[in-house]
């Protein structure tokens, strides 16, 4: 978790104050009107950032880009998120013994990334956003790792879609069905807490469900189509269609083209950069935690991060090659962490925006701090 002057500081917002914290005033903590307009900028941010790094890995259908979208932006995830930096731990409620909602705790990142979008812009919010992307994928990862329920799901629609195709290919119109209508079992008016106890029946087959209790009835339904999941087709199986760490390619949509004129009249020569400096020299004994220092740094400037992190790793490397095209300059990175190695491609009006796009790509690739967090988890510079 962060401290408030960290959470201050990864949202942009070190020097602007009275901004961060109308930004972390939801109702509940008496906020207003500009808490709610700060949180829908920062909901639009979310969504701009998302459709571009999910188009930029190969995903093309706008239904897919929708629906792959909803599995990282969505309340249950982004309370996650609020939950990992800390943002509950800086709010103050009216009152006292109130503990903040999820919804008040999502719309708090909202209202952050908003402020950080109206004091530096749309394009220097991008390295938050990549920060939740990968937080939100390196979640689900491990949530269907060991079968849990992921709340950012809709598997209520892959269970419908199932049990549409069984009743369509037989003439037993009644061997498929289920019905999951939440029972009230406890709670008060404003706080009701529902469960689902019951049984569905699929290809003839009866199956008990028995879900956790929850707070909404969509929850409950979610969970309760999850487990019919686990039960019809194994536990061990993945129910997540739009998975956004995943390329977006199936065999329907590949096609033979027959290009009209040959590459070879406008090739394309790669160069790496040549530098003037034969040495490069880091700081020592700082005292700052690696993970931190890649994190504050990649901020700033990635590629250069990069560079400097394979100075101080033996264990990473790697090169970049930069080429003018019609559209631009044009820019390739090749990094070798441990013994993977990755490519990253960027596209800017110079080598410094092309290498700084590539490196804002390779970040979105590959979970550095995972790796980090893994091999160097106290190691010190």
């Amino acid at each position: 978790m962060m401290t408030r002057a960290e959470i201050q500081e990864f949202f942009l917002l070190e020097n602007d104050t009275k901004l961060f914290e109308t930004a972390i005033r939801p109702r509940s903590c008496g906020g207003g009107a500009k808490f709610e307009q700060l949180a829908l900028f920062g909901d639009q941010v979310i969504n701009i950032h998302l459709y571009n790094y999910l188009i930029s890995r190969g995903w093309e259908s706008s239904g897919d880009i929708t629906k792959c979208k909803t599995t990282i932006h969505t309340e249950p995830v982004i309370k996650a998120f609020a939950d990992d930096l800390g943002i509950s731990d800086i709010l103050t409620p009216l009152d006292s013994t109130h503990n903040p909602k999820d919804r008040d705790l999502a719309e708090t990142v909202e209202a952050l990334i908003g402020a950080a979008f109206e004091v530096n812009g749309l394009k220097k919010c991008f390295p938050i956003i990549r920060s939740f992307v990968i937080f939100a994928i390196k979640e689900q990862k491990k949530l269907r790792k060991y079968g849990e329920f992921d709340k950012s799901q809709n598997y209520k629609s892959v269970l419908l879609e199932l049990f549409q195709k069984a009743n369509s290919d037989t003439s037993d119109k009644q061997s498929s069905a289920y019905d999951f209508e939440p029972n009230l079992i406890g709670g008060t008016d404003d706080a009701p807490i529902f469960q689902f106890e019951g049984y569905i029946t699929f290809n003839g087959i009866r199956h008990e469900i028995s879900t956790n209790s929850w707070s909404k009835k969509i929850l409950v339904e979610q969970e309760a189509s999850y487990r019919a999941l686990c039960l019809i087709t194994g536990n061990n199986e993945d129910y997540s269609k739009f998975d956004p760490t995943m390329d977006n390619m199936v065999a329907s949509q590949e096609k033979t083209v027959h290009p009209t004129s040959s590459i070879d009249n406008e090739e394309l020569i790669f160069r790496k950069p040549v530098s003037n400096n034969e040495s490069m020299e880091v700081k020592q004994n700082t005292g700052e935690l690696l993970v931190d220092w890649v994190n504050r740094k990649a901020k700033k400037n990635v590629f250069g991060m990069l560079i400097l992190l394979s100075a101080r790793l033996d264990t990473v490397s790697g090169a970049s090659w930069t080429c003018d095209t019609s559209s631009g300059v044009f820019a390739l990175i090749n990094l070798q962490i441990g013994e993977e190695i990755f490519f990253a491609m960027g596209l800017g009006t110079s080598k410094t925006k092309a290498r700084e796009a590539a490196g804002e790509d390779m970040l979105m690739k590959v979970d550095l701090i995972g790796w980090l967090e893994k091999h160097y988890p106290n190691y010190t510079i």
